[in-house]
């Protein structure tokens, strides 16, 4: 379920970035002097982005339940045979249901988590990539002063809220 809300996401953020672009493009173009070629390239442009990100979206989102199920078999069978290595002791000390609840629940747990990390992180990277791309293509003076004004603008934040932390 999770992972159907981060491949939405994904193609939701893709969107964000650059439908709005090619979509203002198709109303510059029908205010200004009308060209049928132009208007039909930035249509274009718009449904091979959506195609695009609803396709990557998909790949992905397979990828990752693929991944996933690799990880959690690995991570069981490396839980397992160490389990396997104790010695008795261990044993009496120990439940049985508690070492099948770590078996079978917490590897489950624990690979989800991992995986939606690591989901997390490539949505976030892919998203900057594409939108440091679409402002350096706009204009790489504003993003060269985006660059130079963010961490300015994060330290002062930063001494904002330690000075008036409550």
């Amino acid at each position: 379920m999770s992972q159907v809300f981060f491949d939405q996401q994904l193609e939701r953020d893709n969107r964000d970035m650059f439908i709005p672009f090619y979509t203002g493009k198709v109303i510059d173009i029908l205010g200004e002097h009308y060209q049928p070629n132009s208007l039909m390239s930035a249509i274009f442009l718009m449904g091979l982005l959506s195609m695009g990100s609803s396709l990557s979206s998909g790949l992905r989102g397979g990828l990752f339940m693929c991944t996933l199920s690799r990880l959690n078999k690995r991570v069981r069978l490396m839980l397992f045979h160490a389990l396997v290595k104790q010695e008795i002791g261990f044993f009496e000390d120990k439940k049985t249901g508690d070492l099948t609840s770590r078996l079978s629940t917490d590897t489950r747990l624990m690979s989800q988590s991992v995986a939606m990390n690591v989901n997390i992180l490539l949505r976030s990277l892919i998203k900057s990539v594409g939108v440091l791309y679409l402002m350096v293509s706009l204009s790489w003076k504003l993003t060269l002063l985006t660059f130079i004004e963010a961490p300015l603008i994060a330290i002062t934040q930063k001494i904002y809220n330690t000075h008036y932390e409550v």
